[in-house]
């Protein structure tokens, strides 16, 4: 057989694959070699893993014992790491770990004395004793073991001066204490973990230790912050189909330009239709579904504004002609209040819509450049309708804003109708919202029917006459309803931020050296607790006060049907200050999220950056 030592040297024995001649023992088990080639070739389908892999690390310790000998055999070796790639291609994984045992056999292999001391049933490493071990299920001679261990590696016999390579050797085996004992024994400190693990698996590792040492009730938590375990359980039911769904895959997004982002989001959203009709899903879960899709969607104010506005405050005649185009998508529409010069100041609007009694039409016009509607989602390209907010003038008598059903664009070849001018505003800062096409419009005395406009409440008769609704600020519950959301949403968005920057944290090592001899978790200085922990509380509160603002706009539009104005006022005030607020400390909270995680924070695979442009308008 040919061999070679530890410089490399090649030599020549005589002698079989599954055995070697050593001047004092040969391996603990003759035929280990023969038994695991033969699994790894022809059963390792039909054996559980946990079981071949355990025949090749005794394989492996067996090699690796014969490093305390001249000559290592080749052949052996490239066996071994055969049998390995077979089971898990996870080599390297293992080495490490078993080159610690084998490097206990190694010492204490030609004293069988001492080793039976350790393990009063067997004097060798056996195959099942070594898999006992290393599954954790010999603790007490695990522990005993490794104390053993300490005292003869620190003892001035034995291994001998702590600078030797013996000693730093045994070092690392005391460090796998975390395999070996039950886990009364392991190391307590979250960073406390061993400098013999890859990148990969300290990762792993810390996060494991911070989920076990979690002290809250998991589920009773989740089911609180998704408002019931049945929501959950829609939640998880949503994501399992969007997971393995390649419709959904976000690899190649960071590498977008504009225009394959938008058409992206329309595939997506295309998508989440289908499967609403294959699956069966109700309307509550294809929304769950559409809010999954981070980067935006054209057709979220479709769902989130248009089609509400509508229900709440379009005639019966209305809702009769185009509800069901509007339910199943046959028409798509945008909200447009906003213009280029006001955009919350709704009294301060310019578009105007003036009554013509003799063709009982609405003339929608932009009398001025300030007038022109901006920043409206879904304009530029993907709406065939918008509601307009324009104030209503009757009889040259301007009786502020209302709303108004205009059609855009033709439902024949989706072209801009002739009066109205309709175009793109362009990328936005630092290039979010690249899926939603925000635009612009201006309306040449663009005529609509007297029936488009929305007329639940305040209503024009065919003679001109104004009926006055039951409070004069009851347009506004577009708005309103906007904002009810926007707190419960704040919440949602400032979870994942304290989600990606804790997690960072909890794996992310810098500072001191400690005992384990790993660099310290930033997640364990109070300076970044100070900073991390405050977003995680806003997330719990916004998240809750959202609902609370969502069901409270429930309850006023149900008095609002009834003609009772009592709670608007107070609605309005809440909705607007708590928008406000919500949005300014989510927007600095994703920033403050965004510089803990320090460089790798500017980083579009982080995720925090994107997350902060995304949200940022809120703010604005």
């Amino acid at each position: 057989m040919r061999i070679r030592d530890l410089t490399g040297t090649r030599h020549e024995y005589v002698t079989h694959v599954d055995t070697v001649a050593v001047p004092q023992h040969q391996f603990p088990n003759d035929s280990l070699m023969e038994r695991v080639d033969g699994r790894a070739r022809g059963h390792v389908r039909q054996r559980h893993m946990r079981d071949v892999v355990a025949d090749a690390c005794a394989v492996l310790v067996v090699c690796l014992e014969c490093v305390a000998y001249p000559a290592l055999p080749v052949e052996l070796v490239e066996q071994v790491r055969a049998t390995l790639s077979v089971t898990f291609g996870m080599y390297s994984s293992y080495a490490g770990l078993v080159e610690g045992y084998a490097f206990a056999y190694r010492l204490y292999g030609p004293n069988l004395s001492y080793l039976s001391r350790v393990y009063p049933h067997d004097s060798h490493f056996s195959l099942h004793h070594l898999w006992s071990i290393y599954n954790g299920r010999v603790n007490t001679a695990g522990v005993s073991w490794t104390k053993n261990h300490c005292a003869l590696a620190n003892s001035k016999d034995g291994i001998g001066n702590r600078n030797s390579r013996h000693y730093k050797r045994a070092r690392c085996l005391i460090q796998y204490d975390r395999w070996t004992t039950t886990p009364h024994h392991r190391l307590k400190s979250m960073n406390q973990t061993s400098s013999r693990l890859t990148p990969d698996e300290q990762t792993r590792e810390d996060m494991r230790r911070a989920r076990k040492g979690a002290s809250v009730d998991v589920a009773a938590v989740r089911d609180y912050l998704y408002d019931g375990r049945q929501q959950w359980t829609e939640h998880t039911r949503v994501v399992e189909v969007m997971a393995k769904d390649p419709a959904f895959d976000k690899t190649r997004r960071p590498f977008m330009n504009r225009t394959e982002i938008y058409e992206r989001s329309l595939a997506m959203t295309r998508r989440v239709y289908e499967l609403e009709e294959q699956l069966q899903w109700s309307r509550a879960e294809r929304q769950r579904a559409i809010g999954l899709i981070d980067d935006g969607s054209p057709l979220n104010l479709h769902d989130a504004a248009f089609e509400p506005l509508l229900d709440s405050q379009a005639s019966p005649e209305l809702l009769a002609q185009y509800g069901a185009l509007i339910a199943h998508r046959g028409i798509i529409g945008c909200y447009m209040q906003t213009e280029l010069a006001h955009g919350s100041n709704v009294a301060a609007l310019e578009t105007t819509a003036t009554y013509l009694p003799d063709s009982q039409e609405f003339e929608i016009h932009s009398p001025t450049l300030t007038s022109a509607k901006w920043w409206n989602g879904a304009l530029a390209k993907t709406a065939t309708h918008g509601v307009v907010q324009a104030k209503l003038i009757l009889g040259g008598k301007d009786l502020g804003p209302h709303l108004f059903f205009v059609q855009l664009r033709s439902l024949e070849d989706h072209t801009i109708l002739p009066g109205i001018v309709i175009g793109d505003i362009g990328p936005k800062a630092m290039g979010a919202w690249g899926a939603t096409d925000h635009g612009y419009a201006r309306f040449d005395h663009y005529r609509i029917p007297r029936g488009n406009m929305l007329s639940k409440f305040a209503q024009v008769t065919q003679d001109g006459r104004y009926i006055r609704p039951p409070h004069a600020k009851i347009s506004y519950g577009g708005m309103l309803y906007i904002r009810s959301t926007m707190v419960t949403s704040a919440g949602w968005v400032l979870a994942k931020a304290a989600t990606a920057s804790m997690r960072y944290a909890t794996v992310r090592r810098q500072g001191g050296i400690n005992t384990g001899g790993l660099e310290n978790q930033i997640i364990s200085y109070p300076s970044v607790q100070y900073r991390l922990l405050p977003i995680l509380a806003r997330a719990y509160v916004f998240i809750q006060l959202g609902r609370v603002l969502t069901r409270t706009f429930a309850f006023t539009s149900a008095r609002l049907a009834a003609g009772d104005t009592s709670t608007l006022a107070e609605t309005h005030a809440t909705a607007s200050g708590l928008k406000v607020f919500a949005s300014t400390a989510t927007a600095r909270d994703l920033e403050t999220a965004r510089r803990s995680m320090g460089g790798h924070g500017f980083s579009a695979f982080a995720g925090l950056g994107a997350l902060y442009a995304q949200y940022l308008p809120a703010a604005t």
